[in-house]
């Protein structure tokens, strides 16, 4: 989540859009500058951020609801799961149907859910990391017993911390 409220100020003139949920409205985003506000419905956002885009001479992004219950067994026969920062599908020995013919709304929600787990493949910790990690713990050459406050210190001194990683 964004911290509120998110400012992005102008490169130009340095005026500053400022974007918080609307305190009057609930369901809104308010929008203001020096100039004035604006209260815009969640229900207009995708049209908003599309004309934002085009304005700035980009195609308009894909929109998809973030599903609370993600659907991943659209594709008989195949699974898919989060796997060392990627998201793996598995065929699984029965075979996909061919001919099959989905509506789009049902399209969208597999899409929408393929979306939620990338997002938990790019927040899943690098594999390098892990390893890393788990070597500052092996050096600490500490009892499990000793608890779990003395083997932070000992990483924390070893100056780990997360980072961004590429691939």
């Amino acid at each position: 989540m964004a911290d509120w409220p998110f400012k992005h100020a102008d490169r130009c003139d340095g005026s500053v859009l400022r974007i918080v949920p609307s305190v009057d409205f609930e369901g809104h985003a308010a929008l203001s500058t020096e100039d004035g506000a604006v209260r815009v419905s969640a229900g207009d956002l995708p049209q908003v951020v599309a004309a934002l885009y085009e304005a700035a001479g980009l195609p308009a992004p894909v929109i998809l609801d973030r599903p609370e219950h993600p659907v991943l067994d659209l594709i008989p026969g195949v699974s898919f799961e989060v796997r060392n920062r990627g998201v793996e599908g598995i065929r699984r020995p029965s075979a996909t149907e061919s001919g099959t013919l989905w509506e789009a709304a049902t399209i969208r929600h597999f899409a929408a859910s393929l979306a939620v787990l990338a997002d938990e493949a790019e927040a899943a910790p690098h594999p390098a990391e892990v390893a890393e990690l788990a070597a500052v713990i092996r050096s600490g050459g500490r009892d499990m017993l000793q608890g779990s406050g003395a083997i932070a210190r000992d990483i924390l001194r070893a100056g780990w911390k997360r980072e961004p990683r590429d691939g």
